[in-house]
């Protein structure tokens, strides 16, 4: 059967999939008005309950493709629904031309062994005291869901980080496996065969072809790009999904090559390049480099959960019911295939199908998460602390409520500080009392207490430490950066065949 293929960045990809995907109509209503332009969809539009849309004019669409706005919205977001999302899903829908790639912004990492950072990074300025892992601004509308990258921004939260790999142009990755054999939703290829050695009189300068299957016709990117290719083995392990164990009794290698050359021609022929060089790891390398995953497959989350926000203006009438729709397989069962034959080209994986049932993702009933108040309500999080433990009588609190904090030192131990600051920032609110109990009057924002234990004679209330912990090398982080910087797709070369 003929190829298919396409140059093309991840901004571009809709045009492609445009031609394949044919929705029926569905425009619906807006539902319950939350305020501040906030609305839940009907239920007969959004029977899952999946969706919050966020009226903008034409002037703030142009701006979400900026950190500040993105961080504007998730923080009035988050003064009408609980922490209770480990993923946001931005989705802008307009006819205006934003020239953005989709980005995945990792705000708050806890786990150690992927390569990254440990800290809250930009979660706390976003209005998330607890849970918030990320969020994806996804420029593709509903069919990011089904068929383009959504998977793939989810995957940015744990890789790649473990490997500097090389792309097509020779460049750097960029958070992508690139040129290499992870074969996985972030990238690369699976299976590599020489074809030819020293090319051109070079020593040491070898032509390969890549594929995702052993007959050499499949599917590979530098970048990855879309739903079409589930997690790889490598992807698995870093989600914590996979032990290490078992990529050593799959005989795991992970090649990645440097030196990068490749013809458009005879790469979108053949999947073709030649390389200099090729470093190749076991999982126990990367444990080396990294050491281990915390948590270890027998303790980390299987179970996420995910709000998806539409962000509309006047220019387009947006398909919400489309975009139900797609949520809701997206988060379906292994045995879901509403969309996974939909492309006559490809087969597409939701979440359950692309982790091998191993995990799963909750996109529904997210009025359970709604305050459901008619004033704007703000968080309240205790840091615990060796030495002790705090608590606050109350976690969701509207302006001028009174909060009260109960301090519980052990036994040799006192409070010797205790402060209340504005999530994010170094702002302290003052905090009334004494002894083990304090109170503190709600500000409008968020607040994160945090206290010190220690021995002997403790001091009255005192300042808290410095500012939250950035993403280290990377600089300071804010709602749209994480792990050092803000992951875009970068421009990928990918070679498609048709299922047979």
């Amino acid at each position: 059967m003929k190829k298919l293929f396409e140059v093309f960045r991840c901004a571009l990809l809709p045009a492609v999939l445009s031609l394949l995907l044919l929705p029926a109509p569905g425009f619906g209503a807006l539902g319950q008005d939350l305020g501040d332009g906030f609305f839940l969809l009907d239920p007969s539009v959004d029977p899952e309950s999946s969706i919050v849309v966020v009226k903008l004019s034409p002037s703030e669409m142009r701006q979400v493709v900026y950190d500040e706005k993105i961080r504007e919205i998730t923080r009035t977001l988050y003064t009408k629904f609980k922490d209770d999302f480990d993923f946001l899903f931005f989705s802008p829908h307009t006819n205006q031309s934003l020239n953005e790639p989709s980005r995945w912004g990792g705000e708050r990492n806890y786990v150690s062994g992927i390569g990254t950072t440990l800290g809250e990074f930009g979660a706390l300025v976003c209005g998330s005291l607890e849970r918030l892992k990320g969020f994806a601004v996804n420029m593709q509308g509903w069919r990011s869901v089904v068929g383009t990258i959504l998977r793939h921004e989810i995957a940015h939260q744990y890789a790649n980080y473990i490997v500097t790999a090389s792309n097509l142009r020779n460049q750097s990755a960029g958070g992508h496996w690139g040129v290499s054999n992870a074969g996985g939703a972030l990238g690369g290829f699976k299976y590599s065969r020489v074809l030819e050695e020293n090319v051109g009189g070079v020593i040491g300068k070898t032509k390969y072809q890549g594929s995702l299957v052993p007959e050499f016709t499949g599917t590979w990117g530098d970048a990855g790009t879309s739903n079409f290719v589930p997690y790889s083995s490598i992807e698995l392990y870093l989600m914590g999904l996979v032990s290490a164990s078992e990529l050593r009794t799959q005989n795991f290698v992970l090649d990645v090559y440097s030196g990068i050359e490749a013809d458009p021609g005879s790469f979108l022929d053949t999947g073709a390049f030649t390389a200099t060089g090729k470093i190749s790891y076991t999982i126990d390398d990367i444990i080396a480099r990294h050491g281990p995953r915390v948590p270890d497959p027998a303790s980390s989350q299987k179970h996420f959960k995910a709000l998806s926000i539409m962000l509309v203006d006047d220019s387009i009438t947006p398909q919400y019911r489309e975009m139900a729709q797609a949520l809701k397989w997206f988060s379906g069962s292994i045995n879901d295939t509403t969309y996974s034959n939909s492309f006559p080209e490809f087969t597409s994986y939701n979440f359950a199908q692309a982790t091998q049932g191993l995990a799963t993702l909750e996109t529904g009933n997210i009025r359970a998460s709604y305050h459901n108040r008619p004033t704007p309500v703000y968080a309240v999080a205790v840091r615990q602390a060796q030495g002790g433990s705090i608590r606050a009588d109350k976690q969701y609190v509207e302006a001028g409520e009174t909060v009260t904090i109960t301090a519980t030192p052990n036994s040799g131990q006192v409070l010797s500080s205790l402060s209340a600051n504005i999530a994010g920032t170094t702002t302290q609110i003052p905090i009334g009392g004494a002894g083990s109990t304090r109170t503190f009057q709600m500000p409008a924002d968020f607040v994160l207490i945090i206290p010190t234990f220690s021995s002997g004679e403790g001091p009255g209330p005192s300042p808290g430490p410095g500012p939250e912990p950035g993403p280290g090398d990377g600089g300071g982080g804010g709602c749209a950066t994480g792990f050092g910087g803000l992951v875009l797709l970068a421009a990928a070369v990918v070679f498609l065949k048709k299922k047979s």
